[in-house]
């Protein structure tokens, strides 16, 4: 992807096969058990290994 292109969350989720709003449960940290393949396909969609997605996916607090 390059600077002109954006994605937005509906976007992405369709990319992975995945309800937008399942992904912003994921995200939100609201999912504890993620299917694999859908772990996968995050994965492959964001470009990073699976062992990433934990830190990518842990939930930001912020005040």
């Amino acid at each position: 992807m390059n600077k002109e292109q954006t994605l937005t969350i509906t976007s992405f989720a369709k990319n992975c096969n995945i309800s937008s709003s399942y992904l912003s449960m994921i995200v939100n940290g609201h999912r504890s058990h993620i299917d694999d393949k859908i772990l996968e396909s995050l994965a492959l969609n964001l470009k990073v290994s699976k062992s990433e997605l934990p830190e990518l996916l842990k939930p930001s607090i912020t005040y």
